[in-house]
């Protein structure tokens, strides 16, 4: 469930059978059950899978971040989503599954301005002992760059004394305001909640 611009309230999902995201939105103040008709953010190839996160930027921009079930080493587990007031979206893939790295649950956030959209979500390596050095990374989106993402910067890593597996990193749903700093919050098997500044991450 998300905020959606044009002042609506929209309930994402993902549909594994048509491979794909959906969306369907019901305008603010709208009587109960009435809702907009179903749309397609994209269908096909593989996209659709379980995990979903939104932010709404003030300008009107809403961005999607997904995992989908292509699950093959070299490709991007994930896809981030840029939808516009018109109803159109863009795509660009991040979070490239490696022989024993494993990107998980993702999350998308941003800056009050909207100039700054970064995305996050759990990594760890199978290779190494447990806990696998898991770790909470975020890049910064850059959407006028083909590539679109940069490198990924580990934001939240456990006290090695801990040995516990961190995962789970979650963040506002609207944009972070401009006087303030830019938390997120993730937690560990041990129920340990770690968090970190964003802004001190991306000056």
């Amino acid at each position: 469930v998300t905020p959606l611009p044009g002042k609506k309230t929209g309930v994402i999902w993902s549909d594994q059978v048509r491979e794909g995201f959906l969306v369907r939105a019901q305008d603010d103040g709208a009587a109960r059950g009435v809702w907009n008709e179903e749309a397609a953010i994209h269908v096909g190839g593989k996209m659709g899978d379980d995990h979903l996160n939104t932010v709404l930027t003030p300008e009107g921009t809403v961005w999607l971040a997904t995992k989908n079930s292509v699950d093959t080493v070299g490709k991007a587990q994930f896809t981030l989503f840029e939808g516009d007031p018109d109803g159109t979206w863009r795509s660009w893939p991040f979070g490239i599954l490696g022989e024993t790295t494993r990107p998980s649950r993702p999350i998308v956030v941003s800056s009050a301005d909207g100039g700054t959209v970064l995305i996050g979500y759990g990594d760890n390596d199978r290779a190494l002992p447990a806990p696998h050095g898991a770790r909470i990374v975020f890049s910064r989106m850059i959407p006028a760059d083909p590539d679109g993402v940069e490198a990924p910067r580990t934001v939240i890593a456990p006290n090695p004394a801990h040995n516990s597996f961190i995962q789970n990193v979650t963040g506002p749903r609207h944009a972070f305001p401009a006087d303030a700093p830019w938390i997120i919050l993730a937690s560990d098997k041990e129920g340990r909640v770690y968090e970190a500044d964003l802004r001190a991450a991306f000056p």
